[in-house]
């Protein structure tokens, strides 16, 4: 009973605070960016407070700032320890934006929000990390899979995973990401003994997530990964002697992006965590493609991994 007290009154301070924080926003640009993010519309209201950041007026400026910080107090980043190689835990939550308050404080050295803002993030983050660790023994999904990417003619893809629970009728839980690999080319006449090539590659994309077909939460542009081919010497032995040759290292170029947030007052997301894995460089040698369905050689093989937990917080 106290555990649920607890959580209803944390929703209506955070509503209080939410429309007092508000009142402080005294610009027309910045009201209507927070009316776009209320109608879903994230992608242009954070893009449009990213421009007023760094608006020539300084107040404006400041209250862009501001504004962003308040619409993503309430979505965190977990923070994981590791038992072993293969399993993790979550130690706590840190607020979204909490890495950005000295880069605020630089710019904005005498802010009068300075203080409510770091209140808002460190509360929210230590309250949610008590939600956590308080309702963990309720969770609905613990979910683990990975699909292959299979890219379109116009460099688009789209990979989405599904889950279902159980909670007095049946649910149905969406995770999709819809990319497009802005820029592919191999590096230039750069080679080395084994005939691999370089690779520059850049992409860009919008996660979404679905309940019961209804979005309740939408990331765009979460991701930009650029892998820069180097040169690096290894080790070869042949005929009993070991040398040094030149050869391109081969890393995976990678994304990874977990965040938690409250769904609604009965559910939280305590841990989504996807994950982008595209080819190694060699696996685009050499230079043609002889499928012309495919934009890609059918050896530039990428996967995407999706870590999905939640929790429920009813019952107590």
């Amino acid at each position: 009973m106290c555990k649920s007290f607890f959580v209803l009154v944390f929703f209506v301070v955070s509503t209080y605070l939410f429309s007092q924080s508000f009142s402080e926003i005294t610009y027309k640009e910045l009201t209507a960016a927070k009316q776009l993010y209320d109608s879903g519309n994230t992608e242009k209201a954070l893009s449009i407070l990213e421009v007023l950041k760094n608006d020539k007026d300084k107040k404006l400026a400041e209250q862009a700032w501001y504004l962003k910080f308040i619409l993503l107090s309430n979505q965190f980043t977990p923070v994981i320890y590791l038992t072993d190689p293969k399993t993790f835990n979550i130690s706590h939550f840190i607020t979204e934006g909490t890495s950005d308050i000295p880069k605020f404080k630089k710019k904005f050295p005498k802010s009068k929000f300075i203080p409510e803002i770091e209140k808002l993030l460190n509360d929210n983050a230590k309250n949610f990390t008590f939600s956590y660790f308080n309702y963990i023994n309720r969770p609905l999904i613990n979910f683990s899979d990975s699909c292959d990417i299979t890219y379109k003619p116009d460099s688009t893809y789209t990979v989405t995973f599904e889950n279902t629970f159980f909670d007095s009728v049946d649910h149905k839980v969406s995770v999709s990401f819809s990319g497009k690999l802005k820029r592919y080319e191999p590096y230039g006449d750069m080679k080395d003994e084994w005939g691999s090539t370089g690779l520059l590659l850049d992409t860009t994309g919008s996660l979404s997530i679905e309940l019961d077909g209804v979005k309740i939460k939408q990331l765009n542009n979460p991701v930009s990964i650029k892998q820069y081919p180097e040169y690096v010497l290894r080790k070869v032995t042949k005929y009993g002697f070991t040398q040094d040759q030149t050869s391109i290292r081969e890393d995976n170029s990678e994304f990874s992006y977990p965040i938690a947030f409250n769904v609604n007052n009965k559910y939280v997301i305590s841990y989504l965590n996807l994950k982008l894995l595209f080819g190694k460089m060699h696996e685009l040698v050499p230079y043609y493609n002889d499928d012309p369905t495919n934009t890609f050689p059918k050896n530039f093989k990428s996967k995407a991994y999706l870590d999905f937990n939640m929790i429920s917080l009813k019952g107590f």
